[in-house]
C-alpha cells in the first residue's frame, strides 16, 4: 500500500511543497516479502507460518530502526504471528535487537557453541585491563561478550507482544 504519491503540491500561502513517497506492503500471504520505505529508513521482512521474519533494517537516523521495527512488530500482530525473527544478523546490530527484546534463538546459540569449540577447543581469553586504563570485566560483562562472538551472523528471536513493547517508547 503506497501512503502517499510523490510530487508536488501547492500550498494555500502560493508555495510548492515537494511530498514524499512512503511505501508500506503487507504480505498479504505465508511465503511472501513484506517492505517498508519511508523518512526513518527501509525495511524487509518475510511473512512465514509463524512469524515475520526481518532480513534487514537500515536507517541512519537516530529511532529509525526502532520505528521500523515497531512497524514490522503491528504487522506480525495484525497478521497474527507470534513472533518476529531476524536472519543473519550482523555483529554491529547486537545491541539493538538485544533492545528490541530480542534474544538468540535456542538453535543459534547451539550452533555457536558448536562452532565455538571446534575453532576454539581451548576457549577465549578476554583481557582483564589495558596498559594505563586499568580494569575489570565482571561476569555479566564476560557473558554478553561470549554470548556476542557466539550468536553473531545467526538468527535472533522474540515474541511480538515483547518487540511492540520494546519498540514503541523510542
Amino acid at each position: 500500500m503506497d501512503w502517499f504519491g510523490s510530487g508536488k503540491k501547492k500550498t494555500g500561502g502560493g508555495q510548492w511543497v515537494e511530498m514524499q513517497e512512503y511505501v508500506h506492503r503487507r504480505p498479504s500471504v505465508d511465503g511472501k516479502r513484506g517492505e517498508i520505505e519511508n523518512p526513518q529508513g527501509t525495511a524487509s521482512y518475510d511473512r512465514n507460518a509463524t512469524d515475520l521474519t526481518v532480513h534487514g533494517i537500515v536507517s541512519g537516523k537516530p529511532g529509525g530502526g526502532t520505528l521500523l521495527m515497531h512497524q514490522i512488530a503491528m504487522d506480525a500482530q495484525e497478521m497474527g504471528k507470534p513472533f518476529v525473527r531476524t536472519t543473519m544478523t550482523a555483529p554491529s546490530a547486537f545491541g539493538f535487537y538485544h533492545r528490541m527484546g530480542m534474544l538468540p534463538s535456542q538453535q543459534s546459540k547451539t550452533m555457536g557453541e558448536l562452532s565455538m569449540a571446534r575453532t576454539h577447543p581451548e576457549g577465549v581469553s578476554f583481557p582483564i585491563g589495558q596498559v594505563g586504563k586499568p580494569g575489570r570485566l565482571n561476569q555479566t560483562s564476560l557473558d554478553a561478550i561470549d554470548l556476542r562472538i557466539k550468536t553473531s551472523r545467526m538468527q535472533w528471536e522474540a515474541p511480538t507482544d515483547t518487540v511492540l513493547r520494546k519498540s514503541f517508547g523510542r
